[in-house]
Formats: structure tokens, sequence, C-alpha cells
């Protein structure tokens, strides 16, 4: 019997350049998956009498929302550190309840956009009884609500919690409401108002 050695190659990195292209890629085929249902559901919906709109309805409500995304990121890309930022996967109401409703192509899409990593805010932060017992792995959480859209205005809450750089507050604590409106281009950011500071 013989001996035979095998090497294997090394795991490769992926590049940041990898990274949006899978995300685009991703994205593209939600888009086409979304397009696909739209189209069989106009099928379904001529045989049984629903109407269209519903449909179509559905699909453009996602559309807008990977597009308020975009546009999120883009608005708080300058106010971002460099590295450390945490993007939790998952989606909190402005009430506190999560949901998974962000499409795994709009988180893959907005974390890249962010220049960030996932992470779940019970694994990042953590909190004793005093504010000075506070840790935050990374350097930002960012925490989105989904999307509340009417016509062409759009209301996004955020919860940002950042490293404060003080031992007797180290991480402080933003809720923010973010305001979009739809013009010709896509969505823009027409404001943001800190409804809290902890």
């Amino acid at each position: 019997m013989r001996d035979i050695t095998v090497t294997l190659a090394p795991r490769m990195t992926p590049t940041l350049k990898t990274s949006r292209l899978a995300a685009f890629l991703e994205l593209r085929r939600e888009q086409m998956k979304a397009t696909q249902i739209l189209v069989l559901g106009m099928v379904l919906a001529l045989g049984s009498g629903t109407p269209v709109r519903t449909v179509s309805a559905q699909a453009s409500v996602e559309r807008d929302a990977a597009s308020i995304d975009v546009a999120i990121a883009a608005y708080l890309k300058s106010s971002l550190p460099s590295s450390g930022v945490v993007l939790e996967p998952r989606v909190r109401a402005k009430t506190g309840e999560w949901s998974s409703s962000r499409s795994p192509a709009r988180n893959t899409a907005l974390v890249v956009a962010l220049g960030g990593s996932f992470g779940r805010r019970d694994s990042v932060f953590a909190c004793g009884i005093m504010p000075s017992d506070c840790t935050l792995k990374g350097n930002t959480l960012l925490i989105f609500s989904d999307p509340s859209i009417d016509g062409d205005h759009a209301t996004v809450y955020l919860q940002r919690l950042d490293r404060s750089g003080f031992k007797r507050i180290p991480v402080v604590r933003k809720d923010i409401e973010i305001k979009l409106e739809r013009q010709q281009a896509g969505w823009r950011v027409t404001s943001s108002t800190v409804a809290a500071i902890t």
C-alpha cells in the first residue's frame, strides 16, 4: 500500500470588493425572486379574481425598503468610526419588539454599505446596575426599525450605541428618528432627530 499525501490550499479570505460583489449578486437574486413571485402572483390573481395590485405593492415596498437602506447608510457613513461598526441583523420596532423582517439580501447590502459586521445586541452589548458597568464589543452598534412608508415619505427609527471613552459612562445610547423623502434620484434623508440620549 502507498501513502498518499493531500495538501489543501488555505482558505481565501474575501476582500471588501468580493464582499460588495457578493452583496450585489445576492440583492440581484432577491430582486429576481421578487419579480418571479410578482409574475406568479399576477398569474394566480388573474385566475382567482384577486386584485393584482396587492402582489405588486409588496414587491414595491421591498424595493423601496432596500433603497431606503442605501440612503440611510450613505447618510450615516461619515459619522461612523472607521472600524468596529456592528449591525444588529434583526429589525426592532419603535415599541421594542424584535422581528426578522429584513431580507438576507437587504441585511447583506446594508452591512456592506455601512462597512461593518453583524452582531446581535445581546451578544455585543451588556450592562449591569450602574452605567459604568456597561460594555460594548466594537465601537458602534446600530439597530434599525423597518421603514414606515407613507407615499413619498418614510420614517426609520435607529437606536445607536457608541463607546464614549469615559469610564463613568462607557457606552452612550441615542434613539434617533430619521425622515426620508422619495425624489427622482431615489430616497433621500431629509432630517434626523435625536429623541433620547442615555
